[in-house]
């Protein structure tokens, strides 16, 4: 065994870390396919509505439902839709 490390191999797949140990493996590699998100973090829901996290926090989460998950708060896509139709207004 050199030590040496491998490079290589498809972006999904992890890379072997010392030559030699991809014959110890026998595990194939499958790309990922893309799954549907059924929830988002704070972030990621702010950045969807163009608002600050912030701005998120104080004027969209008090009025929609969440997911608590320990300290991590999900937030389903469909209450973002939901809070969207209930506050488009037109300019006049």
């Amino acid at each position: 065994m050199t030590g040496q490390a491998v490079s290589g191999g498809h972006a999904d797949c992890p890379k072997p870390l010392i030559v030699g140990m991809s014959s110890m493996a026998t595990a194939v590699c499958r790309p990922l396919d893309s799954v549907p998100r059924y929830s988002l973090t704070r972030k990621e829901a702010a950045a969807a509505l163009g608002v600050s996290v912030d701005t998120f926090e104080r004027r969209v989460q008090p009025l929609i439902r969440v997911v608590v998950c320990g300290q991590l708060i999900l937030v389903p896509p469909t209450e973002l839709e939901r809070w969207v139709r209930e506050n488009a207004h037109f300019l006049v």
